[in-house]
């Protein structure tokens, strides 16, 4: 979200048929590859679905067998509050400098959030929760509220670049786990390693004991 603004969508008129323009308020692709064999990236141009906005861009790749790493940049037309929600299926448990995890039935996701461009005003947990006028049904009873919860890095600033990094990995060593080291972030799974490296032209995904790479072109 940029300003507190979510992304565009398409308006229509009650009682009025209209086409949804979905290419207008939508992304659409810049690269893609995928293999059977160590994953696949795609990197999408966003800037259509946000309003006050001159780019915005998310790249990922998914490096087999359990590794994600997610690069989203952009300019904004004037600095402003940024926010980056990963939604996730329990409820994380926040560390230093941006490294969070979580658990469920016995799997453990360790994530990194590294704010590599933009002023960061901090990492926190929050949940969702149905306002008014939004938390009745049509009948007008209230709403169960859900309460999804949710990771949010917040910045404040007309430039950003946010990598964040998912692992999977075993439960009693998954605090903290990726560890950076001269602008290269690295954790090692019982699945292997992986190694991440960002640049100004390029995002590098890597792991060495299982003979994989990703460059792709930023």
């Amino acid at each position: 979200m940029f300003g507190n603004r979510e992304q565009r969508y398409p308006s229509h008129k009650r009682g009025v048929k209209s086409a949804i323009d979905f290419e207008a308020v939508g992304g659409r692709f810049l690269q893609v590859e995928f293999d059977d064999d160590k994953g696949g990236y795609w990197q999408l141009d966003l800037t259509g679905a946000y309003e006050g906005v001159q780019s915005v861009k998310r790249t990922v790749v998914h490096l087999f067998p359990g590794f994600v790493a997610v690069l989203d940049e952009g300019n904004l037309d004037n600095e402003e509050d940024i926010s980056l929600r990963w939604h996730t299926i329990n409820p994380a448990q926040l560390g230093s400098s941006g490294a969070f995890y979580l658990t469920n039935e016995g799997i453990c996701l360790a994530g990194q959030i590294d704010v590599q461009t933009g002023m960061l005003t901090d990492h926190r947990l929050m949940r969702h929760e149905y306002q008014a006028p939004f938390h009745k049904d049509r009948a007008g009873d209230l709403l169960d509220q859900r309460w999804e919860p949710y990771l949010e890095t917040r910045l404040h600033d007309k430039h950003y670049r946010i990598l964040s990094l998912f692992a999977l990995v075993p439960k009693a060593n998954a605090f903290n786990q990726w560890i950076s080291t001269n602008n290269r972030w690295a954790i090692r799974t019982q699945d292997g390693d992986c190694a991440v490296h960002v640049t100004d032209k390029e995002l590098l995904v890597s792991s060495e004991s299982l003979n994989r790479e990703w460059k792709v072109d930023v």
